[in-house]
């Protein structure tokens, strides 16, 4: 089974990734559990802002809500980075599964796809960060890119 601490600093490094430089230009839902809302609507933003980059943090959970957009995305030229955070599980539901029933949980745990190969199969690029500190470099060097 995957290390839980490591995707715990994981996830809590996304943190480090948002970055506001300018007003309006950070969009949320407030964690009211719209599973999948992430990546599609950073498409609609980029193609809205062709100009700003546009970097959605997902959890693996959501991002399957919407994995076929990548075709989209592809197909389209629409050059986001996304970051997705592969913990096996829809994340918040297990935590609060795990904290409010004893430790037991049910239905919360995933089995998904190796993203990288997933990202290639569409024709989009993919890279896998394999430490916390990694995803900020990745998610900064396909930025970079534009891709």
């Amino acid at each position: 089974m995957q290390n839980d601490r490591f995707f715990d600093a994981l996830y809590h490094a996304r943190d480090r990734l948002r970055v506001v430089y300018h007003p309006r230009s950070f969009l949320s839902t407030g964690l009211q559990g719209t599973l999948g809302w992430g990546f599609a609507t950073a498409l609609g933003v980029k193609t809205g802002c062709p100009d700003r980059p546009v970097l959605p943090v997902n959890g693996d959970g959501g991002f399957m809500f919407n994995v076929q957009e990548l075709a989209t995305a592809v197909q389209h030229g629409i050059a986001t980075v996304s970051v997705v955070f592969n913990d096996g599980a829809y994340g918040n539901v297990k935590g609060i599964q795990k904290s409010n029933f004893g430790g037991r949980t049910i239905a919360s745990e995933l089995r998904n796809p190796d993203f990288v190969r997933l990202a290639e199969s569409f024709g989009a690029g993919g890279l896998r960060a394999t430490a916390p500190e990694a995803p900020h470099g990745c998610a900064a060097a396909r930025l970079r890119q534009d891709r």
